[in-house]
């Protein structure tokens, strides 16, 4: 068992503990519809959100990040 600022984790090493995955919730300020997705760096994924980079949203942009959980396994957050 290993210990990260008084969390105790069981089973993980600490590379896989920083790398998280993040499952979000986004709001379109233009339609007021949700959109979900995952990704393993968010404020990056936010950010192409943002600038009409996900073929899916570019056209319902600006979003506001509503919800977001993290998740040590990518299977998790999908």
């Amino acid at each position: 068992m290993q210990i990260f600022n008084n969390l105790k984790i069981t089973g993980y090493s600490p590379l896989e503990v920083n790398n998280m995955h993040y499952v979000y919730l986004l709001k379109s300020s233009r339609d007021g519809r949700w959109y979900t997705g995952y990704t393993n760096d968010l404020q990056k994924r936010i950010l192409e959100h943002n600038q009409g980079k996900n073929f899916s949203t570019k056209n319902r942009r600006p979003f506001i990040l509503l919800y977001y959980e993290t998740c040590i396994e990518v299977k998790d957050a999908k």
